[in-house]
């Protein structure tokens, strides 16, 4: 799922249940509930041009992101939908590192952390036709948080 989404997402938790005790933890759940939907993702790793893809895809992803929380903020979101909105997308934050900042790891993993293989494991479908899934989900999300704003 793009980070676009899970933040939105996020986002939309931190206005629906105003309890923390509640609304962070579901935040966090709300990733791996959605990487189980079926999404948008490149295999990068499988050459030179998917890798310029998945470059551009991510400053897209990036600029999107900056949006929604630029929007938010001069909303007057308060603390609670930022915490859900940054836990939301936490779980891809982990991993990132790797693939952006470690020349060894740009290729396809050999060993894997635990976290890593579960997280994986739980994406059933990660291809490009899974923007036709994304964007749908983006304007509901969109459409729903304004309505709460």
């Amino acid at each position: 799922m793009t980070a676009t989404n899970h933040a939105l997402s996020g986002a939309l938790i931190g206005l629906s249940v105003t309890n923390p005790v509640i609304g962070l933890p579901l935040a966090l759940a709300s990733h791996f509930v959605l990487d189980a939907v079926p999404h948008f993702g490149i295999k990068f790793y499988e050459s030179e041009k998917k890798r310029r893809l998945f470059h551009r895809y991510l400053f897209i992803d990036a600029s999107l992101l900056a949006v929604v929380i630029l929007s938010l903020y001069l909303a007057g979101a308060g603390w609670l939908v930022f915490a859900c909105l940054f836990l939301a997308g936490c779980p891809d934050f982990v991993q990132a590192y790797k693939y952006l900042f470690k020349p060894k790891f740009r290729k396809k993993p050999t060993h894997e952390h635990w976290f890593t293989r579960f997280h994986k494991n739980i994406q059933k479908s990660e291809t490009e036709k899974g923007i036709f899934v994304e964007i749908p989900l983006a304007m509901i999300f969109v459409f729903a948080i304004a309505h709460l704003l």
